[in-house]
């Protein structure tokens, strides 16, 4: 931790979520049949966690990008997901909510939302930047018209 004043190191925190337990409540968040949800790293797309993805299985990591995982996310999609807004700059905390409240990006019959984690924070701060990103994808035939908000996602999608 660094006092917002001085900019000093003062304290470290340790937060230890075990990647079974992510799995778990990833797995429990449906909004409909065809939804499905993963947690991966800002920096590059590598799945920590996904309900189309056993970890306890795998061999190797996997990209959100891997046909595999159907989460209709390409190079492009995620590219546009990470430049939604550039926390290297200033950056307006009620126009970043909004931005990933509303933006929906559409690929291969999917539509896909995300949200930075941690959640940006209310007031700005110049040091704060993503370290994951939590994607929700859905059908897009079942999610036309599914208006719901599930962990900060907004899904309304009108034909």
């Amino acid at each position: 931790m660094f006092d917002r004043d001085t900019k000093r190191f003062i304290a470290c925190t340790l937060v230890d979520v075990s990647i079974k337990r992510i799995n778990e409540i990833l797995r429990g968040v449906k909004v409909g049949e065809t939804s499905n949800i993963a947690l991966v790293r800002w920096e590059d797309g590598t799945v920590v966690s996904s309900s189309t993805w056993n970890t306890d299985e795998a061999t190797e990591t996997l990209n959100i990008e891997d046909a595999n995982l159907n989460m209709g996310v390409d190079e492009q999609v995620f590219a546009k997901m990470k430049g939604l807004v550039d926390f290297t700059r200033y950056w307006d905390p009620s126009t970043v909510k909004e931005a990933y409240a509303n933006e929906i990006f559409t690929h291969n019959g999917k539509l896909v939302m995300m949200n930075p984690v941690p959640v940006p924070p209310d007031d700005y701060d110049e040091v704060y930047s993503p370290e994951f990103m939590v994607i929700m994808s859905i059908e897009e035939m079942e999610g036309k018209c599914l208006c719901r908000q599930v962990f900060g996602f907004h899904l309304l999608y009108v034909v």
